[in-house]
């Protein structure tokens, strides 16, 4: 027997929804080719054709993808409501697990304010899940019950369904004390570009996201120098010789002059901010006490942010 996963019933409940692939695609986060990987593994495991396809035209299920996609939302409503109900046991003496995933950057901001949370509603235990997630994987981390709650960056441009937007960050440029362009008064990015940078990993949501937006201002630096996700060691080896690195503009405003760097006065006009997102899952969507704890998370990154909220 083929096995099925749950992503593939996911994908094909979101192409019948979306009505084409590259809609799909541009939905969840993925290549139109892993969307067709997807559906070629479940038409694999069925037996036969699940779309309809003709150029120009909508994805039209087959009668036998009509009666897989009508199982398939069984079945995800089904694992939903699974999940929904290990919420449902307030009074009980058990404390119900809220899973909130969130980039360092967010937790930071967020985890003074977990205590006294905890206080208010002490049902919940609310748990910080370490693990990273990749754009396209937020839907299906949610849905099995890896979080409840997910933060996640995203291109200020970039349609998101499903998502809040809680606020926006600004990208901002440091360099260290006696750096050439430190008193230039309005640096172009083609001059920033004559010099080293220090980067995030390859591997960091965050560094996609902060590449894209450099490609699309004209940004190309003439090298990179070091990649590592150890802020403290980026900024520190920015402080020894003239390569620059690029970090959110609220966290430059106190934390790189403790390691010698300068904000560059650079024109960040065509320089997109990126946007912070809130996911929940579906369990956490249905409860109200949930609800008004990730509101309170909300509140607490948009008066920390209050200038960059979207």
């Amino acid at each position: 027997m083929i096995p099925i996963t749950l992503r593939q019933l996911e994908i094909l409940v979101q192409i019948a929804e979306a009505g084409n692939f590259r809609r799909c695609a541009e939905r969840i986060g993925v290549s139109q080719v892993a969307i067709s990987e997807h559906v070629r593994a479940l038409e694999g495991a069925v037996g036969g054709k699940l779309f309809m396809r003709e150029p120009g035209l909508p994805a039209t299920l087959t009668p036998l993808g009509a009666r897989v996609c009508e199982r398939a939302r069984e079945i995800l409503d089904s694992i939903s409501m699974i999940l929904t109900e290990n919420f449902e046991h307030h009074g009980s003496g058990e404390r119900s697990i809220l899973k909130v995933n969130a980039p360092s950057y967010i937790i930071g901001r967020i985890h003074p304010l977990i205590a006294e949370l905890q206080c208010d509603f002490p049902d919940f235990q609310i748990d910080f899940v370490p693990k990273r997630f990749p754009i396209a994987d937020t839907d299906h981390n949610l849905a099995t019950g890896i979080a409840d709650v997910h933060y996640g960056f995203r291109a200020a441009d970039m349609r998101v369904e499903g998502g809040h937007r809680v606020f926006e960050e600004k990208l901002a440029f440091f360099v260290r004390v006696g750096h050439p362009l430190l008193d230039v008064p309005d640096v172009s990015l083609s001059m920033l570009g004559q010099y080293d940078t220090f980067h995030l990993a390859p591997d960091n949501p965050l560094r996609d996201l902060v590449d894209r937006t450099w490609a699309h201002a004209g940004l190309q630096p003439k090298s990179i120098l070091l990649e590592s996700d150890d802020w403290s060691l980026l900024m520190a080896s920015a402080a020894q010789c003239n390569a620059f690195v690029c970090m959110f503009g609220s966290a430059g405003e106190t934390v790189p002059g403790s390691f010698g760097l300068r904000k560059l006065n650079v024109k960040t006009d065509l320089l997109k901010p990126i946007a912070i997102y809130r996911f929940l899952s579906q369990r956490a969507a249905g409860n109200a006490s949930v609800r008004r704890i990730v509101s309170r998370l909300d509140e607490r990154l948009r008066e920390m942010r209050p200038a960059f909220e979207g």
